[in-house]
């Protein structure tokens, strides 16, 4: 009985030979025969993306496409692919339970550019499976790099100067009359055909020539601008300006010449010194006489007794240092110093002392030796010293004075000596002495 899918009634009877109790032997049963279940494979993928002969793909693309089955069945979905016309096709991927009337997809990552890949997928619904089509796709060409900027040189190649400059640690130190200019041909070479620039805060402007700047501390700020209109970095360098040339001290004496003989002065000198900057640059002046410590000049000061070096320099605002300069001035003002010795206070007969007399009072028989020290313990030394009677000049000396008066004079007479240091200071000592004496001789 080939029986259809339905509801069935069946009746058994059973018939045996001797059966003694008939009433059992038809039994019915109900009978229910289900259609046989059928499991078919999945549809064969479809909807490609990238689409099939398409250029222009990312190298690392999206692989998708839509799976469906005919008995609604979850499905897994693999993805394989090559290079066209090399090798086989590896596995690149799977996504798994995609449901029915869906799209599976995977990123296919690390691809060449301008380069075609050949591509397919498999639907699997754990038991059946179906493949699709073969598709193509060509990557894209690589993106054009973006414009690079220009750089600039450095600033050592890049700037220039003409006139003093010189780099102090962290910036350059111009003068006023310093010209800042930038290298056009060294910022060609780098690809930069113009160069714009600020000072501190000020405006942009295009560099057309060389430039000076006001006194003080400056910020240039410059960058560069290739033939394509794009912009190198901004750069900064500082520069100082201020003066480069030191002051110039000038020393006056007064008296302006010495007073005295052989270059000395006889009286102590008032020192001046003036400054003058060509640049108009504020300074100060300091000066020390010998060893001394160094003073800053406020206002004119005084030399006294002795032989001195003057020692004075001027440094301005910026640190400009002049010269250390000197000057010599050779001060005496004092004069000698004349002590008699012999004859003194006394009563001398043929040279020698008899007795002492009272003060002012000298009488002498006979010749005598005068003695006199003379000394000039200040500066100068002794130059000449001359010995007089009554005015009658009788000998020069050039220091000491040993001389034996023997002629013949009788009564009251004056010695006089006088003296005189190299400066030309004058002393002079005198007696009266009374005295007899006859020269046979003379």
């Amino acid at each position: 009985w080939p029986a259809t899918p339905g509801d069935y009634i069946i009746n058994v009877k059973t018939l045996l030979l001797g059966d003694v109790n008939p009433s059992n032997d038809q039994k019915e049963i109900n009978v229910t025969i289900e259609p046989a279940v059928v499991n078919h494979p999945p549809n064969k993928p479809t909807n490609p993306d990238p689409a099939d002969g398409i250029t222009g793909v990312s190298t690392n693309p999206t692989l998708s496409v839509h799976v469906s089955d005919p008995d609604g069945n979850a499905m897994d979905v693999y993805f394989y692919g090559r290079q066209q016309g090399i090798g086989s096709f590896n596995l690149i991927g799977s996504t798994h339970d995609a449901s029915n009337d869906s799209d599976a997809s995977i990123v296919w990552s690390g691809l060449n550019y301008l380069t075609t890949y050949e591509w397919y997928a498999v639907a699997n619904d754990s038991q059946l499976e179906n493949t699709s089509d073969i598709w193509s796709f060509t990557t894209t060409s690589p993106l054009p790099k973006p414009p690079t900027p220009p750089s600039l040189p450095e600033p050592d190649v890049l700037i220039y100067f003409t006139g003093p400059h010189e780099w102090n640690i962290t910036h350059w130190v111009i003068s006023p009359e310093t010209l800042i200019c930038f290298d056009l041909d060294v910022a060609e070479k780098a690809g930069i055909t113009e160069i714009y620039y600020k000072i501190d805060n000020g405006t942009w402007m295009r560099y057309t020539g060389c430039f000076s700047l006001s006194p003080g501390m400056h910020y240039i700020y410059y960058y560069g601008v290739d033939e394509s209109g794009f912009h190198s970095n901004t750069a900064c360098i500082v520069v100082e300006v201020k003066g480069m040339i030191a002051p110039t001290t000038t020393c006056i004496f007064n008296p302006p010449q010495p007073d005295g003989n052989n270059g000395w002065y006889r009286s102590q000198v008032t020192v001046t010194l003036t400054a003058t900057d060509p640049e108009g640059d504020e300074f100060t002046i300091y000066y020390k006489v010998d060893n001394d410590e160094w003073n800053t000049y406020t206002q004119p000061f005084l030399v006294y007794d002795g032989m001195h070096t003057v020692s004075y320099y001027a440094i301005d605002e910026y640190g400009n240092h002049e010269e250390t300069k000197t000057k010599e001035i050779k001060i005496d003002i004092y004069a000698p110093e004349i002590s008699i010795n012999r004859p003194s206070n006394a009563l001398y007969i043929f040279d020698r002392e008899i007795i002492p007399l009272a003060e002012g009072k000298t009488v002498i028989i006979g010749k005598i030796t005068i003695d006199a020290t003379v000394e000039d313990t200040a500066t100068s030394g002794i130059d000449n010293v001359f010995l007089y009677m009554d005015d009658g000049l009788k000998k020069t000396f050039d220091g000491n004075i040993e001389y034996t008066l023997d002629e013949t004079l009788f009564g009251l007479h004056t010695m006089k000596i006088v003296a005189y240091d190299v400066a030309g200071n004058e002393a002079k000592n005198e007696m009266d002495i009374i005295i007899y004496n006859i020269n046979l001789r003379g």
